[in-house]
């Protein structure tokens, strides 16, 4: 039987127990490195050119996505300043 402090019972049991600050940490560097890489093609590379990295095999052709899930639904959000107070629309 193992007890507290063992090597297992940190790191999580073999009945698969999680390991929820592993997950946290990981997502978050995904988050993290995403945003970086975001970031660097927006200010390096113009929207509406296609860029070639590695010849055609790999290239770069920022766009802007102005819907919600992948362009899902664009254009159809109730644009704020067309509301009024109370939301009622005119």
């Amino acid at each position: 039987m193992l007890g507290p402090g063992s090597p297992r019972d940190v790191a999580g049991d073999a009945a698969g127990r999680p390991q929820w600050a592993l997950f946290l940490a990981l997502a978050a560097a995904i988050a993290v490195i995403d945003q970086v890489v975001k970031a660097w093609v927006v200010s390096n590379f113009a929207f509406g050119v296609v860029t070639p990295i590695v010849g055609d095999a790999a290239r770069i052709a920022p766009t802007q996505n102005t819907g919600a899930l992948f362009g899902l639904f664009r254009d159809s959000a109730i644009p704020v300043r067309d509301r009024q107070p109370g939301g009622c629309s005119p």
